[in-house]
């Protein structure tokens, strides 16, 4: 199935600078270089979001950020790292995500703050009400980072707030190497959800 894969979308911290994470999105900017997918991000070069770039880039790979020109100054301060055709300045906020959720074939979510939040979950919403196509949504939980996460989904599912059968596109890796039987194991959810015929 992995071979359908050309580019991931990566959200994460425009901020960090916490080593062990640093030396997480490294790997990750290895391992999306070795597979040949183009990143897909938010074009800033600051914190773990530059950090993944610099890796990608470093490794001889494909970038494609996609930065507003508020935020141009604000978390790119060198745009010289680009070369031309990679990066896309676009007016608001809400352009800026909904390319980043059209562009990334899957979506790997490394460390984040607010933004990576607010990110995934209306990438989530989007998916769950049909605006945006259903595609692996992986989160990188090295060290735990995502854990709280992961037992407030299980909290909302077992209150009946949150219909179990709209997780299918979610998973959650451990290590870099757990990504593509993360991946596999999210796609075969999916098309399993396709499958299925609703009743009449």
């Amino acid at each position: 199935m992995n071979h359908e894969i050309k580019s991931a979308t990566v959200f994460c911290s425009a901020a960090s600078t916490y080593e062990p994470h640093v030396k997480l999105m490294q790997e990750l900017g290895r391992f999306l270089v070795k597979n040949h997918w183009t990143l897909v991000f938010g074009g800033g070069s600051l914190g773990l979001m530059g950090t993944v770039l610099r890796s990608v880039k470093d490794a001889g790979g494909n970038v494609r950020g996609i930065i507003t020109g508020k935020l141009l100054n604000v978390e790119l301060p060198n745009p010289e790292i680009y070369k031309d055709g990679e990066l896309e300045i676009v007016e608001t906020m809400n352009v800026r995500k909904h390319k980043l959720f059209e562009y990334g074939d899957i979506v790997i979510i490394g460390p984040g703050g607010w933004g990576t939040v607010d990110e995934f979950s209306e990438m989530a919403v989007g998916i769950q009400i049909g605006d945006v196509k259903r595609k692996p949504m992986i989160f990188l939980n090295a060290d735990g980072f995502w854990e709280p996460l992961k037992k407030q989904i299980a909290t909302m599912v077992d209150a009946q707030t949150l219909d179990e059968t709209k997780l299918d596109f979610i998973g959650f890796a451990d290590t870099i190497d757990a990504i593509l039987p993360t991946i596999e194991k999210v796609q075969a959810q999916i098309k399993a959800s396709d499958a299925i015929v609703p009743e009449v």
